[in-house]
């Protein structure tokens, strides 16, 4: 894994137009949604950076291999799923490694995630979902096993659930950490995006947006670009604007 900085950015605006069919919502998502707009002022960041460093750790070959990366949410560190099943932890600045964390029986990790408070990571490997506690170094698999071979992993923003993602499945499943169990499976939906409230959650599917309320386990379609299957989404840090790419139209 390369770690590059930025050293010079340049911020330009240019209208955009989505063209997008905004579709009836219930009344749960109708205050969320009131000021998203699908017109609007699309910002372009150019940015230069310079590379700083490998992250490998040398005497361990097989650890070279990374699938995953994330800052913790200090960013004094950052934490690196391995092809070996372990987590390696660096430290931001020095880019020491400062601990590994073991694989306790898991294969490949393909996706990490770091609580809010920066002291659990939930990992993804094929078939099992692991939790490591971050200052002992302690892990075991935790949750339940599901149908499917898991390939995405996100905390939820209050860190008291998380999603998990298939992969070639277009479903998501939901689950309470505490007590290790499934709570809700939506079927025929990717890309999920999480609202700051950690009671909504933006999804994608087919040629659609919605909204996934994960208290009630309702969907409500938001937005639709007939015809054109969206692949990605974003959300702007103020919860205003959605960024939609496509599969095979660009953003």
């Amino acid at each position: 894994f390369a770690y590059f900085k930025q050293s010079q950015s340049r911020t330009q605006t240019e209208n955009t137009n989505f063209n997008l069919t905004k579709a009836n919502s219930n009344s749960s998502s109708n205050n969320i949604l009131s000021n998203i707009n699908s017109n609007s002022t699309k910002p372009i960041v150019k940015a230069t950076y310079k590379f700083v460093k490998n992250l490998t750790d040398d005497s361990e070959k097989n650890t070279r291999i990374m699938s995953d990366v994330t800052f913790f949410p200090d960013e004094k560190k950052l934490a690196c799923a391995n092809y070996d099943g372990t987590v390696k932890i660096f430290e931001v600045g020095t880019w020491k490694l400062i601990k590994t964390l073991n694989n306790f029986g898991l294969d490949t990790l393909r996706s990490i995630s770091i609580s809010p408070n920066g002291k659990t990571i939930v990992g993804a490997s094929m078939y099992y979902l692991g939790v490591w506690d971050v200052e002992s170094g302690k892990g075991k698999i935790a949750f339940e096993e599901a149908d499917g071979e898991y390939d995405y992993v996100s905390f939820t923003p209050d860190g008291k659930k998380i999603i998990v993602g298939y992969n070639g499945d277009d479903f998501l499943t939901l689950w309470d950490v505490s007590s290790g169990k499934l709570i809700q499976k939506v079927e025929s939906v990717d890309s999920p995006v999480f609202f700051k409230d950690s009671k909504n959650v933006l999804v994608a599917n087919g040629d659609s947006v919605k909204m996934w309320n994960l208290t009630s386990g309702n969907l409500s379609q938001i937005l639709q670009d007939k015809d054109n299957k969206i692949a990605t989404l974003a959300l702007s840090p103020d919860e205003k604007t959605i960024a939609i790419g496509y599969e095979d139209k660009g953003m």
